[in-house]
């Protein structure tokens, strides 16, 4: 079995500045629309949760072998909460593809924050026969 794995660490402030200034419009161009919704449902914390989401969209990208904009829109990879609670990388679009080509089988995400810095972790499982 091949692992690939990708961290990221942002800012807290700076995304919430970031978030602050765009209109949702803007900020859908990185966020789904089920993101948008659950970070900003947190009045006095919505800083932390989109920053620990941009961490993780970040750190698939790693995981990916991408950058920035080389291919996998970061609104293609959304974070999803499990019914345990626990936070879950769902693909969609060119990064769904971009996983597909790398036969990923398994995703497994971790987020976590301090007051000023939010970090993601995301390990891949890779088939090996493909």
């Amino acid at each position: 079995m091949r692992i690939l794995t990708g961290i990221d660490i942002v800012d807290i402030h700076r995304v919430g500045r970031m978030v602050q200034k765009h209109s949702p419009n803007r900020l859908g161009m990185v966020f789904t629309a089920a993101e948008i919704r659950y970070c900003s449902s947190f009045s006095r914390n919505a800083a932390e949760k989109y920053a620990a989401r941009f961490a993780a969209k970040e750190a698939m990208l790693k995981t990916l072998g991408r950058g920035l904009f080389q291919g996998v829109a970061l609104k293609d990879i959304e974070v999803v909460l499990l019914d345990s609670g626990k936070p879950a990388i769902r693909l969609h679009g060119s990064a769904e593809k971009a996983a597909e080509r790398l036969a990923i089988v398994s995703l497994d995400l971790s987020i976590s924050h301090s007051r000023s810095q939010a970090v993601a972790v995301v390990v891949a499982l890779c088939d090996p026969n493909i």
